[in-house]
């Protein structure tokens, strides 16, 4: 189905940037590959490939182009209630902004 199409295209893109380390696609495979753990209920490979994409930069880094993974993290991560995890996926998703756009603080959002 979807999932085992997904999981093969993100291995394949695991595998292509094992030689760019820094390459911004890290960040699609570690929410990806965390989402994937979520779904089977491997709470460890989960935060594991979590860690992966945070330390790859995936605060500063995420753009709006990554909210729609980080969108369906979140969703499987209340599924099993792992509020930790989904609470700062979502926080992350909804400060992603384009790779152009500026970066908007808290505290402009708390006054809309």
């Amino acid at each position: 189905g979807d999932i085992g199409r997904i999981r093969s295209e993100v291995d394949v893109a695991e595998a292509s940037l094992q030689s760019s380390p820094r390459h911004a696609l890290w960040l699609h495979v570690g929410v990806l590959k965390a989402a994937l753990a979520a779904q089977e209920g491997d709470e460890r490979t989960c935060r594991a490939w979590w860690s992966v994409a945070r330390e790859r930069g995936l605060e500063l880094r995420a753009g709006s182009e990554l909210r729609p993974a980080l969108m369906w993290f979140t969703e499987r991560l209340a599924d099993r209630g792992w509020n930790d995890i989904a609470a700062r996926a979502a926080a992350i998703a909804a400060q992603a902004t384009g790779t152009l756009g500026p970066m908007r603080s808290p505290m402009a959002r708390s006054r809309g």
